[in-house]
């Protein structure tokens, strides 16, 4: 009988110390998890119109969510922040450039002059806070070059692998379809690169409005093609890009509270659903800090 409870006693004993060791165990595992994994993953239940979209930390070089990121897709008007760097890197951004009656008779009225002179750099800030045709045709016209070639080499300088320009503009074809195409992620390292070496041309397109005499002396008074812009606190950049082909795209810059930008862009959502679609990851991207 004493022999039994010998027995007994060993036996708990070794069940206790294998129940101990298990769990040591697993709590090792859980401590050498990412502390992403130890979290609820914000971005699980978000549902976007968007067929592509990227968030992008480029300080640390990092995506933090991606859906169908790497898929070359119609930039529309986001082909204007290649516009605009290509012509920056080019020239003196106090170069002078001449509206032409050619470039205004490209589609759209931003409110261009025919013999308006204007800085480059300027003309830049309007061109992108406003998604000006006319502004975009009269930069690559001014550089005097084949631009759109000039616009694929940077690209390739820059590692954009998905990515292709056929005008200045983004403007489908007459046929209706697109002209120039890039991934998410691609559009997401050239808002990093620019920002991080000519942040001065995307500081207009945080703005909700902004005015400018040209150098004619003509005020304008440019309206954000983002609507999100005054609404969103911590705002670097913005682009907005829409047309037929290419529906609606959105790329932004946004400081979260950590005085480094994280880039949001969603492409291929409606013309309105891309602000909603941002919006959204934006949202999650803050809870994910938070969680850390």
């Amino acid at each position: 009988m004493k022999l039994n409870f010998i027995h007994k006693g060993a036996f708990l004993i070794a069940a206790l110390a294998a129940v101990f060791w298990v769990g040591q165990n697993i709590s090792r595992q859980v401590a050498e998890q990412p502390i992403e994994q130890l979290v609820k993953n914000p971005y699980s239940q978000i549902v976007l119109e968007a067929k592509s979209a990227v968030v992008y930390d480029p300080d640390e070089n990092r995506i933090l969510y991606s859906h169908n990121a790497y898929q070359p897709m119609p930039l529309a008007s986001v082909t204007k922040i290649m516009t605009a760097l290509a012509a920056y890197e080019s020239a003196s951004p106090w170069q002078e450039v001449v509206i032409s009656q050619e470039d205004l008779a490209v589609e759209g009225d931003s409110g261009l002059r025919r013999d308006e002179h204007w800085q480059l750099a300027d003309l830049i800030k309007f061109t992108l806070i406003t998604s000006s045709n006319d502004g975009a045709a009269a930069l690559a016209a001014a550089s005097q070059t084949d631009f759109t070639v000039r616009m694929n080499e940077l690209a390739a300088t820059l590692g954009l692998e998905q990515t292709n320009f056929t005008n200045p503009t983004g403007l489908d074809y007459a046929n209706g379809l697109p002209s120039s195409y890039g991934s998410a992620f691609d559009v997401a390292k050239l808002i990093g690169y620019t920002l991080a070496n000519h942040p001065e041309i995307l500081t207009a397109t945080k703005e909700p409005s902004w005015s400018i005499v040209s150098d004619s002396s003509l005020n304008h008074v440019a309206s954000n093609t983002n609507r999100l812009a005054g609404y969103l606190p911590g705002l670097f950049a913005s682009k907005t890009g829409y047309t037929i082909a290419a529906g609606g795209n959105l790329a932004v810059a946004v400081d979260l509270g950590l005085r480094e930008p994280v880039i949001v862009v969603v492409l291929g959502s409606s013309e309105e659903g891309r602000f909603r679609d941002v919006s959204k990851l934006l949202g999650a991207t803050s809870q994910l800090f938070n969680n850390r």
